[in-house]
């Protein structure tokens, strides 16, 4: 959808300190969109932030204005450390344009989580866009987060029901926020 809002999950950083490449991916592909006039804003998720480096988030956004996105169509996303944190921090930010379309913008291996973890928040209209969409995805480079990607399955359905249970008890989200991360 042309008047979406484009959400970029991030992918991580180096030890350096430097966006990991699935990160600079990501933010390549939602530019990409951008400049084709798919998306009217788009927002970085992604925490990391420490007491001498920025948020991944923040470096996602930096990022995709040198991309040439304009800065006023960034918001960020700094608090989250896992895509369940990243679909409540970002429905939160987003407010009611949240339940407008949003593009999800990840990798292949990704797309699904992504799509339960912001669904489960509440989002529902959503387009799913894998920034590797044209790579072969049986090679070497993918073999451990494609691994790591089935391992966090179990994990995130039993933190969001553990959550679900602990909302429908009427215990305040900034409770249990926590024990998404």
């Amino acid at each position: 959808p042309r008047d979406a809002v484009i959400v970029v999950l991030g992918g991580g950083r180096l030890e350096d300190g430097s966006l990991h490449p699935g990160s600079v991916d990501r933010v390549v592909a939602a530019a990409a969109l951008h400049a084709a006039g798919i998306g009217r804003s788009m927002v970085m998720t992604s925490g990391g932030a420490t007491d001498t480096m920025q948020s991944i988030g923040a470096q996602m956004g930096q990022l995709a204005e040198a991309l040439g996105v304009p800065r006023e169509a960034i918001l960020v996303e700094d608090q989250s450390y896992s895509t369940p944190q990243n679909a409540i921090f970002t429905r939160d930010l987003l407010g009611a344009d949240a339940f407008g379309p949003l593009i999800l913008v990840t990798h292949r291996y990704h797309v699904a989580r992504s799509r339960m973890s912001y669904r489960w928040a509440g989002m529902e209209d959503l387009t799913l866009f894998a920034c590797d969409a044209n790579r072969p995805i049986l090679t070497a480079a993918y073999i451990v987060p494609v691994l790591k990607e089935g391992l966090k399955w179990p994990v995130n359905l039993a933190r969001a029901g553990l959550a679900s249970a602990l909302l429908a008890l009427g215990v305040r989200q900034e409770v249990f926020v926590s024990l998404l991360r």
